[in-house]
Formats: structure tokens, C-alpha cells, sequence
């Protein structure tokens, strides 16, 4: 363990996991499902943090953690519509399109795995699985705040989206990164909703629809949503 994980460790004090450079993938995820359920009442959630220099200059240089608690409010949806043109969007063409596609192309592959792990593997910083002392998943993010800067949301704002996405799709924040951020869904959700998320998606992190599609399309992030485990967020 090297000293920036020590520091981590340090910083938070919480009990933890470590887990080395080399270590595989789908031993950190079997990890942090077990950890996931074995949470359930007890008044904390695991969280996977990469231990990072770059993160914990953001960690310790953000409001703290009552204070982003505290100010979390019931507004997340409300945040993204003004981070994105969504009232400009025309829904039922975006729709329109969305179905025609799912028609031609062969279903996307759900993505089911923590996409931090995969793409860094063999050349990925020291990790931490944490037990955080919350009670409610989306306050996970005034432990470990990062952001608020180009068009990533701020500490605050995050929270209440995280609590909306929560509250809405089930989603709970599991990954941090100093410009990655990944959530983990027990049911993905289904094409009913999958359009209204996707516009969502992209008032969150911009660069999904930018850097991360094949057509630049909204449709196109609609479809490879439906029945996807992981939400992986980067911002450039």
C-alpha cells in the first residue's frame, strides 16, 4: 500500500478493502455487490475509491460533509433541465427515431461491469472499498465530493441529482474517480423511460453524448440504457 492510500485511509476512517494495482476486475465488482448486500439496515454503504491524487486534492478542497447534506435538497431533476436544453428536445420524434433504431439494430449488450477497472486493467492506481457511515446512498457523495469544474456538476448539485436518481431509477453512486464517477443499479430500467433518462444523462456529463456515442444521438444513448447494471460518467 502506498502512501496516497494510506492517506486516503486516513482521511476517512472508515473499515475497508484494499485492493492492489494488479488486481482483477471482477474481484473488486464481487467485492462491492457482496458489500452492497451485505449493507442493507446497518447504517453504511460501500463506496470504490481510486486512490488518486487528483481526487483527493478535490476531496479535501470541497464544502464539508454536513454542510453538503444539509443542502441537499429535492431538486435534482430541476438541476438538470438547466443543465441541458431538455424543453428544446422534441420528445416524441427523439422517441420516434429511438424505436425505429431498436427495430433495425440488434439490442445493445446492457453494460454489466465497472468500466474504471476494465479500462485501466494492469495500469490502474491503488483502490479502497470503504464502508461509509450513511443512510442514505446518494449522501456518499458529500464523503467523497469531486467536481465543479468545466462541465462537471459541483458537490452540491451532484448530491440532489444522486438522490433523484435514487429515488427514481434506483441508482446508487460506487465508483470514484477524480473525473470518473460510476453508478451501480440492481434493475435496469426499461425503454418506457429510457429517452427522458437519456436526456438526463447528458445534462449530467455532457461528454456521453460527445465522446461516448457512435452517432451523436440521444436514441442512441436511450438504447444502450435499457436493462444496463452500470452508469459510467467521465468528464474530459
Amino acid at each position: 500500500m502506498n502512501d496516497l492510500t494510506q492517506k486516503f485511509l486516513e482521511h476517512f476512517g472508515c473499515p475497508y478493502t484494499f485492493f492492489a494495482r494488479d488486481t482483477k476486475p471482477e474481484v473488486i465488482e464481487e467485492s462491492y455487490l457482496k458489500a452492497l448486500a451485505d449493507c442493507k439496515g446497518k447504517g453504511w454503504y460501500p463506496a470504490l475509491v481510486i486512490a488518486e491524487e487528483e481526487l483527493m486534492y478535490e476531496i479535501t478542497d470541497q464544502p464539508g460533509r454536513e454542510q453538503l447534506i444539509a443542502g441537499c435538497g429535492n431538486n435534482g431533476k430541476e438541476i438538470l433541465n438547466s443543465k441541458c436544453d431538455i424543453e428544446d428536445i422534441d420528445m416524441e420524434e427523439d422517441e420516434e427515431i429511438f424505436h425505429r433504431k431498436m427495430g433495425k439494430c440488434p439490442p445493445f449488450s446492457p453494460v454489466n461491469h465497472f468500466a474504471s477497472f476494465i479500462l485501466f486493467e494492469g495500469n490502474m492506481e491503488e483502490t479502497v472499498l470503504l464502508q461509509i457511515p450513511v443512510e442514505n446512498p446518494w449522501e456518499l457523495i458529500a464523503w467523497i465530493p469531486m467536481g465543479g469544474w468545466n462541465e462537471c456538476l459541483d458537490p452540491g448539485e451532484m448530491i440532489s441529482v444522486a438522490k433523484y436518481w435514487y429515488e427514481q431509477y434506483g441508482a446508487v453512486p460506487a465508483v470514484f474517480g477524480h473525473d470518473m464517477l460510476e453508478f451501480y443499479l440492481e434493475e435496469g430500467v426499461s425503454s418506457d423511460v429510457s429517452v427522458i433518462l437519456a436526456t438526463e444523462y447528458v445534462a449530467f456529463c455532457p461528454d456521453r453524448l460527445n465522446q461516448g456515442t457512435k452517432t451523436g444521438t440521444i436514441s442512441e444513448i436511450a438504447a444502450s440504457l435499457i436493462d444496463e447494471h452500470i452508469w459510467t460518467f467521465w468528464w474530459d
